[in-house]
């Protein structure tokens, strides 16, 4: 449901990014680089569904520090990483840009992964 419903408000701002821009500024740069954020960040926010929900069962079920360390590590430390290394070597705000959706794929999998071992676990005491 969460992902159905970030998905239904960022499709249309997604098709309509020119226009929605150019509700917050009238400099044509100002609102590519806008535009150029929202095909290459705004896009993919649904995709951060697939870790917030069961990252928030997880705390649920008592494991706070679990979805926590993932977190930190698979979102925070991983770009920081990638920005002293990729976006130093290539330098464009799309290669600084391209990082938000790798990390939320990357933190849902490990997220996701912890959620159904703690889940059995926990079901199975």
């Amino acid at each position: 449901m969460s992902f159905i419903v970030c998905a239904a408000l960022t499709v249309p701002l997604t098709v309509f990014r020119y226009d929605a821009s150019g509700l917050f500024t009238s400099s044509e740069g100002e609102i590519e680089m806008s535009c150029i954020r929202i095909m290459l960040i705004l896009i993919f926010e649904p995709i951060c569904s697939f870790y917030e929900i069961p990252a928030s069962a997880m705390r649920g079920l008592g494991y706070s520090a679990v979805p926590a360390a993932e977190t930190v590590i698979d979102t925070c430390l991983f770009r920081i990483v990638w920005i002293f290394t990729v976006f130093k070597a290539v330098g464009t705000l799309q290669s600084l840009y391209v990082v938000f959706p790798i990390t939320w794929v990357v933190t849902s999998a490990a997220v996701l992964i912890s959620y159904f071992i703690i889940r059995r676990k926990v079901f199975a005491e």
